[in-house]
């Protein structure tokens, strides 16, 4: 990042970029004096080249599909300051990176555009360390407590590839075990508008409440094996118009099942089987117009999803649920900020 700096610097005949590393201010204000000075005369100016800096890891091509102009294109001067801004908080809300700085230099009403970017550190390895119960009151009631732990690691690597995909995985030892694998990339090809997601998780579990005896739970222990195995696949498309506009189709795949020991304790814990399965589709769309992702003062946040479970053994009815939430924000001046939040929830079954 530096040896283009000072390269451009040079080139442009003045001081490009302030040594980093470089704050990011949601308040920052689009300084346009330089550009008003250099082409005073000039109502339109037109997008000659658009270079980027510091992203060692990410690819340009994610960078670039986030900008809504390119070059060659011809752009008005005078709400050009404010286009820029928008542009620079749109690469800020990929949230790849600590800090994002724009500058523009015109001459001969032709501008040379500068994104700086500050990239985060992309891997988080989590040790992971639970209860393998409801709560803390809940397994301070079990007499063998201690052998009632799960840990593990959670380890996820965002920016995969540089393309901004995720990938995380799971493992989970102790009292019960979990393996889970997600990839999610948000987007493909050169505008990144068509996405892909996938995940797989497997879980066994040593004891299994399958009752309820005078308000307390009544457990099934084997000395061997697990009574209650649960797994499920799941396979998504994804539309992302933008960083503020996304849509996501998924279909998942679950299956439970318990022990034969499990059904002879209560029969009708899977409704007279030993094991569950369904599909579930999910259709999601979501609609972000912070200032910024990370912490918002001012704009507006709206999601909307639709769930519908079909279960493929009998005797269980289909369940459709419908989720709506919506937060706007507003700034009150220095550090502070209020939110208005709203979220609704309803769902109903068909036999």
């Amino acid at each position: 990042m530096s040896l283009l700096a000072c390269l451009l610097s040079l080139l442009l005949g003045s001081s490009i970029l302030p040594p980093g590393p470089f704050p990011d201010s949601v308040r920052r204000a689009p300084a346009d004096s330089l550009l008003q000075a250099q082409c005073p005369q000039y109502a339109v100016v037109r997008v000659g080249t658009i270079l980027f800096a510091g992203n060692e890891v990410t690819k340009e091509v994610v960078l670039r599909a986030e900008l809504d102009f390119q070059e060659g294109d011809t752009l008005t001067a005078a709400t050009l300051a404010a286009r820029l801004e928008s542009n620079r908080l749109r690469l800020f809300n990929l949230r790849l990176f600590h800090s994002v700085i724009q500058q523009t230099v015109c001459r001969n009403g032709e501008i040379t555009v500068l994104f700086a970017v500050q990239e985060r550190w992309y891997t988080f390895p989590i040790p992971t360390l639970s209860f393998a119960e409801r709560n803390f009151n809940a397994w301070l009631d079990r007499p063998d407590r201690w052998r009632r732990v799960n840990y593990g690691l959670y380890i996820v690597r965002k920016n995969f590839r540089g393309r901004n995909e995720e990938v995380r995985a799971n493992v989970q030892l102790g009292f019960n075990r979990r393996y889970e694998l997600f990839y999610e990339a948000p987007g493909y090809g050169p505008r990144r508008r068509i996405g892909f997601g996938a995940g797989i998780s497997y879980a066994r579990s040593r004891a299994l409440d399958y009752a309820t005896l005078r308000d307390r739970l009544v457990t099934f222990r084997p000395e061997d094996g697990f009574p209650l195995m649960r797994q499920y696949g799941s396979l998504g498309l994804r539309w992302r118009q933008s960083v503020q506009r996304f849509s996501a189709f998924d279909v998942a795949y679950y299956k439970e099942q318990v022990s034969d020991s499990v059904v002879e304790l209560n029969p009708v814990y899977f409704l007279n089987k030993s094991r569950r399965e369904y599909l579930e589709l999910k259709l999601t769309s979501t609609l972000n117009q912070r200032n910024t992702f990370a912490y918002p003062l001012t704009g507006r946040f709206a999601q909307v999803a639709l769930f519908h479970r079909l279960f493929l053994t009998s005797n269980n009815p289909d369940i459709t649920t419908l989720v709506g939430r919506y937060a706007q924000y507003f700034a009150l001046g220095a550090i502070f900020t209020i939110t208005i939040v709203c979220k609704a929830n309803c769902g109903w079954s068909s036999g």
